[in-house]
């Protein structure tokens, strides 16, 4: 009896020092960074769309106020983790082409179609990242330092109140003291809840498809 007993404490403290080997310090085995808002950018594009389109033109409009955080996992990249955050009412006109009309469509944009004062905040979460083509051969975070891979994130976004499931492509570069990911994704107003522009009856009016891009620059967190 006695020798079972000490070999079943024995297994366990097999399995102990085992997992202790493999799964370390988690606040050593992850790499943080954080945004650098003054060298990134996030842009929505608008498209024109109804019968006078021709006479409309596109617009661009630029979040002041965001953040995101990376958790990079040292051994395996691709169990890192993201999430931004966006002020919903930071959105500005950015392109001269609507400058004169500027304060009209961020009023608009902010009370008839974001309806900030309700859903002031754009939130995304991450639930998995990888290659767009094929399976990486090596996953830690040495094999990837100072090369720019293509990656899709899939992730929730919650937008105007609805989230949904979205992939993200992008470009990633990722180095010890800094992270750089660039890319553009489209998704539609209405998928989530949202009502696009229109005047003159739907004469004028925006596409209910947006573009965003964006470039994030993010150094390593110093702990």
């Amino acid at each position: 009896m006695l020798s079972s007993e000490l070999s079943g404490a024995a297994r366990a403290l097999v399995d102990d020092l085992k997992a202790l080997r493999e799964g370390l310090d988690p606040a050593r085995a992850t790499v943080a960074y954080a945004l650098d808002p003054a060298k990134s950018s996030l842009l929505v594009r608008t498209g024109s769309a109804g019968l006078f389109s021709a006479f409309g033109h596109d617009h661009e409009l630029g979040a002041k106020t965001f953040s995101a955080h990376f958790d990079v996992d040292e051994r395996d990249v691709f169990r890192s983790k993201v999430a931004f955050t966006v002020d919903a009412t930071s959105f500005h006109v950015v392109d001269k082409e609507s400058a004169d009309d500027a304060k009209e469509i961020e009023a608009n944009m902010n009370n008839g179609v974001l309806e900030s004062a309700r859903f002031p905040k754009i939130e995304f979460a991450s639930t998995g990242l990888a290659l767009r083509q094929g399976e990486p051969a090596e996953r830690g975070l040495a094999a990837f330092a100072g090369k720019e891979v293509e990656v899709t994130l899939t992730g929730e976004l919650t937008l105007h109140g609805q989230k949904r499931t979205v992939r993200i492509p992008g470009k990633l570069k990722l180095e010890r003291d800094l992270l750089r990911v660039r890319g553009e994704f489209a998704l539609k107003q209405t998928d989530y809840g949202m009502t696009p522009y229109s005047a003159v009856g739907g004469a004028v009016k925006v596409e209910d498809k947006l573009r965003v891009v964006y470039d994030f620059q993010a150094p390593r967190e110093k702990r």
